[in-house]
Protein backbone atom coordinates (compact mmCIF):
# COMPACT_ATOMS: atom_id res chain seq x y z
CA UNK A 1 0.00 0.00 0.00
CA UNK A 2 1.40 3.54 -0.93
CA UNK A 3 1.10 6.58 1.46
CA UNK A 4 1.49 9.67 0.80
CA UNK A 5 1.76 13.03 3.52
CA UNK A 6 -0.47 15.70 3.43
CA UNK A 7 0.49 19.07 4.14
CA UNK A 8 -1.42 20.43 7.11
CA UNK A 9 -0.22 20.58 11.22
CA UNK A 10 -2.34 17.69 11.78
CA UNK A 11 0.05 15.38 9.92
CA UNK A 12 3.28 17.29 10.98
CA UNK A 13 2.14 15.65 14.10
CA UNK A 14 0.66 12.33 13.53
CA UNK A 15 3.30 11.41 10.69
CA UNK A 16 1.67 10.48 7.15
CA UNK A 17 -1.76 9.52 6.95
CA UNK A 18 -2.88 7.13 4.61
CA UNK A 19 -4.11 8.66 0.36
CA UNK A 20 -7.91 9.45 0.92
CA UNK A 21 -7.50 9.98 4.09
CA UNK A 22 -7.49 13.74 5.94
CA UNK A 23 -7.14 14.87 9.71
CA UNK A 24 -8.64 18.23 10.16
CA UNK A 25 -8.05 19.49 13.84
CA UNK A 26 -11.09 20.07 15.99
CA UNK A 27 -9.57 21.84 19.01
CA UNK A 28 -6.23 22.37 21.16
CA UNK A 29 -7.26 22.00 25.07
CA UNK A 30 -4.90 23.13 27.57
CA UNK A 31 -4.18 20.57 30.55
CA UNK A 32 -2.50 21.07 33.36
CA UNK A 33 -1.14 17.60 34.03
CA UNK A 34 -0.68 14.88 31.37
CA UNK A 35 -3.81 12.99 30.74
CA UNK A 36 -3.86 9.47 30.46
CA UNK A 37 -7.40 8.65 28.74
CA UNK A 38 -9.91 10.88 26.85
CA UNK A 39 -13.47 10.17 26.10
CA UNK A 40 -15.62 12.60 23.58
CA UNK A 41 -19.39 13.02 24.64
CA UNK A 42 -22.11 14.86 23.63
CA UNK A 43 -21.28 14.70 19.67
CA UNK A 44 -17.82 16.08 20.19
CA UNK A 45 -18.91 19.06 22.45
CA UNK A 46 -17.59 17.56 25.69
CA UNK A 47 -14.25 15.92 26.39
CA UNK A 48 -13.29 14.62 29.84
CA UNK A 49 -10.33 13.22 30.59
CA UNK A 50 -8.56 11.26 33.52
CA UNK A 51 -4.96 12.99 34.64
CA UNK A 52 -1.50 11.49 35.91
CA UNK A 53 -2.90 13.36 39.35
CA UNK A 54 -5.57 10.99 39.81
CA UNK A 55 -8.18 14.37 38.92
CA UNK A 56 -10.75 14.08 35.95
CA UNK A 57 -10.78 16.85 34.03
CA UNK A 58 -13.76 17.95 31.53
CA UNK A 59 -13.53 20.49 28.56
CA UNK A 60 -17.20 21.56 27.13
CA UNK A 61 -16.41 23.06 23.55
CA UNK A 62 -15.36 25.97 22.75
CA UNK A 63 -13.71 26.48 26.39
CA UNK A 64 -10.47 25.11 26.37
CA UNK A 65 -9.54 25.14 29.78
CA UNK A 66 -10.91 22.80 31.71
CA UNK A 67 -13.11 22.25 35.02
CA UNK A 68 -11.06 19.80 37.87
CA UNK A 69 -12.77 17.69 39.27
CA UNK A 70 -10.96 15.90 42.34
CA UNK A 71 -10.71 12.36 43.16
CA UNK A 72 -11.00 10.77 46.42
CA UNK A 73 -10.50 7.42 45.41
CA UNK A 74 -7.52 5.19 43.16
CA UNK A 75 -6.98 6.86 39.88
CA UNK A 76 -10.10 6.15 37.08
CA UNK A 77 -9.48 2.52 35.46
CA UNK A 78 -12.42 3.39 32.46
CA UNK A 79 -14.63 6.37 31.66
CA UNK A 80 -18.13 6.41 29.52
CA UNK A 81 -20.66 9.00 28.69
CA UNK A 82 -23.69 9.37 31.20
CA UNK A 83 -25.59 11.94 28.88
CA UNK A 84 -27.17 14.94 30.46
CA UNK A 85 -23.69 16.85 30.08
CA UNK A 86 -22.40 13.89 32.54
CA UNK A 87 -19.62 10.93 32.49
CA UNK A 88 -19.32 8.11 34.59
CA UNK A 89 -15.92 7.27 35.88
CA UNK A 90 -15.21 3.53 37.13
CA UNK A 91 -12.33 2.60 39.73
CA UNK A 92 -9.90 -0.45 40.31
CA UNK A 93 -12.28 -1.57 43.10
CA UNK A 94 -15.79 -1.70 41.72
CA UNK A 95 -16.69 1.86 42.41
CA UNK A 96 -18.54 3.66 39.83
CA UNK A 97 -19.78 7.60 40.18
CA UNK A 98 -21.67 9.51 38.17
CA UNK A 99 -20.61 12.97 37.72
CA UNK A 100 -22.29 16.42 36.81
CA UNK A 101 -19.82 18.64 34.88
CA UNK A 102 -20.98 21.86 35.57
CA UNK A 103 -21.48 21.44 39.53
CA UNK A 104 -18.87 18.22 39.77
CA UNK A 105 -21.29 16.70 41.75
CA UNK A 106 -21.40 13.06 41.85
CA UNK A 107 -25.24 12.11 41.12
CA UNK A 108 -25.08 8.68 41.74
CA UNK A 109 -22.69 5.72 43.41
CA UNK A 110 -22.67 1.73 42.12
CA UNK A 111 -20.42 -0.96 44.00
CA UNK A 112 -19.84 -3.36 40.91
CA UNK A 113 -17.66 -5.10 43.58
CA UNK A 114 -14.30 -5.68 41.01
CA UNK A 115 -12.03 -3.98 38.99
CA UNK A 116 -14.35 -1.72 36.75
CA UNK A 117 -13.76 -3.16 32.87
CA UNK A 118 -16.07 -0.90 30.74
CA UNK A 119 -19.18 1.15 31.38
CA UNK A 120 -22.07 1.86 29.24
CA UNK A 121 -25.46 3.83 29.71
CA UNK A 122 -28.46 3.22 27.91
CA UNK A 123 -29.67 6.22 25.56
CA UNK A 124 -32.64 7.46 27.68
CA UNK A 125 -29.83 7.16 30.76
CA UNK A 126 -32.06 5.13 33.01
CA UNK A 127 -29.73 1.93 32.71
CA UNK A 128 -26.21 1.54 33.12
CA UNK A 129 -24.25 -2.05 32.49
CA UNK A 130 -20.79 -2.31 34.56
CA UNK A 131 -18.18 -4.96 33.01
CA UNK A 132 -15.94 -6.11 35.69
CA UNK A 133 -13.01 -8.36 35.70
CA UNK A 134 -14.29 -10.95 38.63
CA UNK A 135 -17.96 -11.54 37.05
CA UNK A 136 -20.28 -11.02 34.15
CA UNK A 137 -21.63 -8.09 33.07
CA UNK A 138 -23.74 -6.32 35.61
CA UNK A 139 -27.51 -3.89 35.07
CA UNK A 140 -27.80 -1.00 37.11
CA UNK A 141 -30.35 1.53 37.87
CA UNK A 142 -29.32 4.94 38.02
CA UNK A 143 -32.27 6.40 39.18
CA UNK A 144 -31.92 3.66 42.46
CA UNK A 145 -28.81 2.69 42.22
CA UNK A 146 -29.47 -1.05 42.62
CA UNK A 147 -28.41 -3.52 41.25
CA UNK A 148 -30.93 -4.97 38.40
CA UNK A 149 -29.74 -8.30 36.84
CA UNK A 150 -26.31 -9.81 36.20
CA UNK A 151 -25.28 -11.64 33.03
CA UNK A 152 -23.71 -15.12 32.49
CA UNK A 153 -20.81 -16.80 31.38
CA UNK A 154 -19.14 -20.15 31.57
CA UNK A 155 -16.00 -19.04 32.92
CA UNK A 156 -14.40 -15.94 34.08
CA UNK A 157 -15.50 -12.63 33.77
CA UNK A 158 -16.17 -10.04 30.90
CA UNK A 159 -14.45 -7.24 28.90
CA UNK A 160 -16.65 -4.98 27.76
CA UNK A 161 -20.10 -4.05 27.54
CA UNK A 162 -22.38 -1.47 25.24
CA UNK A 163 -25.74 -0.50 24.97
CA UNK A 164 -27.88 0.04 21.28
CA UNK A 165 -28.38 3.33 20.97
CA UNK A 166 -32.31 2.07 20.73
CA UNK A 167 -31.44 1.45 24.25
CA UNK A 168 -33.24 -2.34 23.68
CA UNK A 169 -30.55 -4.32 24.45
CA UNK A 170 -27.19 -4.19 25.39
CA UNK A 171 -24.26 -6.66 24.33
CA UNK A 172 -21.44 -8.02 26.50
CA UNK A 173 -18.05 -9.69 25.46
CA UNK A 174 -16.84 -11.97 28.06
CA UNK A 175 -13.93 -13.96 28.92
CA UNK A 176 -15.27 -17.10 27.89
CA UNK A 177 -15.05 -15.69 24.26
CA UNK A 178 -18.64 -15.64 23.78
CA UNK A 179 -21.07 -12.25 22.77
CA UNK A 180 -23.98 -11.97 24.75
CA UNK A 181 -27.09 -9.62 24.24
CA UNK A 182 -29.53 -9.07 27.26
CA UNK A 183 -32.96 -6.87 27.25
CA UNK A 184 -33.33 -4.52 29.54
CA UNK A 185 -34.67 -6.21 31.99
CA UNK A 186 -30.82 -7.89 31.84
CA UNK A 187 -32.45 -11.40 30.69
CA UNK A 188 -30.15 -12.94 28.15
CA UNK A 189 -31.63 -13.02 24.39
CA UNK A 190 -28.80 -14.97 22.78
CA UNK A 191 -24.86 -16.34 22.83
CA UNK A 192 -22.99 -15.49 20.04
CA UNK A 193 -19.37 -17.49 19.42
CA UNK A 194 -16.74 -14.39 19.50
CA UNK A 195 -13.61 -16.79 18.02
CA UNK A 196 -10.83 -18.63 19.93
CA UNK A 197 -9.85 -15.54 21.60
CA UNK A 198 -11.41 -12.86 23.92
CA UNK A 199 -13.26 -9.79 22.37
CA UNK A 200 -12.27 -6.60 24.06
CA UNK A 201 -14.12 -3.59 22.74
CA UNK A 202 -17.85 -3.41 20.93
CA UNK A 203 -19.34 -0.88 19.47
CA UNK A 204 -22.98 -0.64 17.08
CA UNK A 205 -24.33 1.54 13.82
CA UNK A 206 -26.17 3.90 14.05
CA UNK A 207 -29.68 2.37 13.65
CA UNK A 208 -28.79 -0.06 16.47
CA UNK A 209 -29.36 -3.13 13.74
CA UNK A 210 -25.42 -4.73 13.78
CA UNK A 211 -22.77 -4.45 16.32
CA UNK A 212 -19.06 -4.61 15.31
CA UNK A 213 -16.31 -6.73 17.84
CA UNK A 214 -13.13 -7.14 18.43
CA UNK A 215 -10.02 -8.47 20.66
CA UNK A 216 -6.63 -10.06 20.88
CA UNK A 217 -7.60 -12.34 17.65
CA UNK A 218 -7.01 -8.64 15.31
CA UNK A 219 -9.83 -9.13 13.43
CA UNK A 220 -13.32 -7.17 13.18
CA UNK A 221 -16.41 -8.96 13.51
CA UNK A 222 -19.92 -7.36 12.13
CA UNK A 223 -23.31 -9.03 13.58
CA UNK A 224 -27.08 -8.78 12.99
CA UNK A 225 -28.30 -7.22 16.64
CA UNK A 226 -31.46 -9.03 16.50
CA UNK A 227 -30.42 -12.79 15.75
CA UNK A 228 -26.38 -12.82 16.94
CA UNK A 229 -25.83 -14.06 13.41
CA UNK A 230 -22.26 -13.64 12.59
CA UNK A 231 -22.54 -11.28 9.10
CA UNK A 232 -18.93 -10.58 8.11
CA UNK A 233 -15.55 -10.35 9.52
CA UNK A 234 -12.26 -8.41 8.38
CA UNK A 235 -8.90 -9.37 8.04
CA UNK A 236 -6.21 -9.86 11.13
CA UNK A 237 -4.01 -7.02 11.22
CA UNK A 238 -1.92 -8.86 13.82
CA UNK A 239 -1.99 -6.99 16.31
CA UNK A 240 -4.85 -6.96 19.40
CA UNK A 241 -7.57 -4.54 19.35
CA UNK A 242 -8.11 -2.49 21.93
CA UNK A 243 -11.07 0.09 20.89
CA UNK A 244 -13.56 0.54 17.85
CA UNK A 245 -15.30 3.10 16.78
CA UNK A 246 -17.77 4.01 14.46
CA UNK A 247 -18.32 6.03 12.05
CA UNK A 248 -21.93 7.85 12.01
CA UNK A 249 -22.61 7.08 8.80
CA UNK A 250 -22.12 3.49 10.11
CA UNK A 251 -19.72 2.57 6.89
CA UNK A 252 -16.37 2.68 8.63
CA UNK A 253 -14.90 1.61 11.87
CA UNK A 254 -11.58 2.99 13.50
CA UNK A 255 -9.90 0.11 15.29
CA UNK A 256 -7.07 1.19 17.85
CA UNK A 257 -4.49 -2.03 17.89
CA UNK A 258 -2.01 -2.48 20.68
CA UNK A 259 1.20 -4.90 20.35
CA UNK A 260 0.69 -7.97 22.81
CA UNK A 261 2.94 -7.71 25.50
CA UNK A 262 2.73 -3.83 26.67
CA UNK A 263 -0.67 -2.98 25.67
CA UNK A 264 0.89 0.30 24.21
CA UNK A 265 -0.55 1.65 20.37
CA UNK A 266 0.81 -0.21 17.68
CA UNK A 267 -1.42 1.05 15.02
CA UNK A 268 -4.86 2.60 14.36
CA UNK A 269 -6.58 1.02 10.81
CA UNK A 270 -10.21 1.75 9.27
CA UNK A 271 -12.45 -1.04 8.13
CA UNK A 272 -14.99 0.24 5.80
CA UNK A 273 -17.66 -2.55 5.85
CA UNK A 274 -17.98 -2.55 2.54
CA UNK A 275 -14.64 -4.22 1.60
CA UNK A 276 -12.75 -7.42 3.29
CA UNK A 277 -9.77 -5.49 4.36
CA UNK A 278 -8.91 -3.28 7.05
CA UNK A 279 -6.47 -1.02 6.24
CA UNK A 280 -3.54 0.72 8.18
CA UNK A 281 -4.41 4.43 8.02
CA UNK A 282 -0.77 4.85 8.28
CA UNK A 283 -1.34 7.57 11.56
CA UNK A 284 1.32 7.41 14.71
CA UNK A 285 -0.84 5.85 17.26
CA UNK A 286 1.98 7.40 19.48
CA UNK A 287 0.35 9.70 22.27
CA UNK A 288 -3.56 8.51 21.13
CA UNK A 289 -5.09 8.54 24.39
CA UNK A 290 -8.62 7.87 23.61
CA UNK A 291 -11.13 8.38 20.41
CA UNK A 292 -14.95 9.52 19.67
CA UNK A 293 -17.17 10.60 16.77
CA UNK A 294 -18.89 14.33 16.68
CA UNK A 295 -21.68 14.85 14.02
CA UNK A 296 -19.87 13.23 10.72
CA UNK A 297 -16.65 11.85 11.97
CA UNK A 298 -14.52 9.81 13.69
CA UNK A 299 -12.13 11.47 16.40
CA UNK A 300 -8.86 11.00 17.31
CA UNK A 301 -7.41 12.68 21.09
CA UNK A 302 -3.97 13.33 21.46
CA UNK A 303 -1.86 14.45 24.32
CA UNK A 304 0.67 16.83 22.69
CA UNK A 305 3.53 17.56 25.15
CA UNK A 306 2.74 17.92 29.32
CA UNK A 307 0.24 20.73 28.87
CA UNK A 308 -1.93 20.75 25.89
CA UNK A 309 -4.67 17.73 24.10
CA UNK A 310 -5.42 17.51 20.70
CA UNK A 311 -8.51 16.98 18.99
CA UNK A 312 -8.46 15.34 15.19
CA UNK A 313 -11.03 14.46 12.89
CA UNK A 314 -10.39 11.77 10.47
CA UNK A 315 -12.08 12.23 7.16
Amino acid sequence: MKFSCLCSAAVSLFGCVASGQQLRTEAKLNTPVPIRQAITCEKGALIVGSGEDGAVYAWTLPNTSPVKMDNAGSSVRRMACAGGNSFAAGFRDGKVVVVDVASGVIRQRFEAKYAVQAISFSPEGSLVAIATNGMPTQLWGVRTGQRLAVGVTNLGASWSTAFSPKGDVFVSADEDTYIRAYDRQGKLLYSADGGLLESFAITFTADGGQFAVAGAGGTISLFDTASGKKLKSSNSGGNPVWTLTMFPDSQQIVALEVDDFRLAPAEIALWDMRAEMAKPTGINPKDVIGTGTNEGHALLLRQDGPEALSVFSLQ
